[in-house]
């Protein structure tokens, strides 16, 4: 999440975000590749995919978010994309294991717990078998900078009303605080092979698994 209102330092982001997304699968040995259908989930103005889209014109490429008039935006300037909008809560309008790769960047870093297992779920349902899941979570050097660091690092989960989105965001759209142990417990009853990757969005960590080949 950019706070820099300037678009020099949006689009930067959104850049460095898609070289992160490339490079982190690579790593994961599961780099996209032609006719892959991949999901942005949280996709807000297309920062992340304006980028991508070019890069792999060969993709299926899908955007979800919980603003409307994002969606809007995008299905206006981007029609090359399928765009859909969504609850803050699941279900998505998408059939079971239909997608090879789901990014979502900043998103689980503002829900709640319960919301957070509520997507691990859905998002376990629309992947592939042998599917890819990416997410980014506040990395260890934001919360031990915290009134909230010691909980943290006792394993528990922080839900944080944030000063700075007080009356601008809902109240489920906040600050989510966790460690690395508990994401990657959280994970690995659903995915395999979970890799924990600290810092690789910069202040956030990254997280990935495959769906098993086997899963349904």
């Amino acid at each position: 999440m950019s706070e820099n209102p300037g678009v020099a330092d949006f689009l930067a982001v959104g850049r460095a975000a898609a070289d992160n997304i490339e490079a982190s699968l690579t790593t994961l040995g599961a780099p996209l590749t032609e006719g892959q259908t991949v999901l942005d989930l949280g996709c807000g103005c297309a920062r992340t995919l304006r980028f991508l889209v070019p890069r792999h014109p060969s993709v299926q490429w899908h955007g979800c978010d919980v603003d409307a008039e994002a969606i809007g935006w995008c299905q206006r300037n981007m029609p090359a994309v399928l765009w859909e909008a969504n609850n803050p809560l699941p279900p998505l309008g998408f059939p079971s294991d239909y997608f090879d790769v789901i990014y979502g960047v900043s998103v689980f870093t503002h829900i709640d717990e319960a919301s957070q297992r509520a997507w691990l779920a859905e998002l376990h349902r629309i992947l592939k078998p042998g599917g890819w899941l990416l997410l980014t979570f506040y990395s260890e050097h934001v919360w031990r900078a915290t009134e909230h660091a010691e909980a943290v690092a006792r394993g528990k989960f922080v839900f944080a009303t944030s000063p700075k989105l007080k009356g601008l965001l809902p109240d489920w759209y906040q600050t989510a605080l966790q460690s690395q142990e508990r994401i990657v417990a959280a994970w690995s009853g659903r995915f395999a092979n979970v890799t924990y990757i600290p810092r690789r969005f910069g202040n956030q960590d990254l997280c990935a698994g495959m769906k098993p080949a086997h899963s349904r």
